[in-house]
């Protein structure tokens, strides 16, 4: 098997980035909605804040899977 190439770790690490930044945005977002004040409904904002936790947890962990299974997959060919 054959080392990853260059083509493949730099579409990989441009992949990650790329998500990483809209997850970074998503975190944005959930903060600045979370300060938010003179809100006449807290306990809903609580729930949407909640649920935006909750899937940016998700795609958190979609690109830690990513990374893994890249460096699993280079350290393979690597060998």
């Amino acid at each position: 098997m054959s080392s990853p190439s260059i083509n493949q770790a730099t579409f990989s690490l441009e992949w990650q980035a790329k998500y990483i930044r809209r997850a970074a945005s998503v975190a944005d977002a959930i903060a600045q909605f979370a300060a938010g004040e003179g809100r006449s409904d807290p306990e809903g904002d609580v729930g949407i804040t909640a649920g935006g936790c909750l899937f940016l947890s998700s795609y958190l962990g979609m690109i830690a899977d990513e990374a893994e299974g890249n460096v699993s997959e280079f350290k393979g060919a690597a060998q």
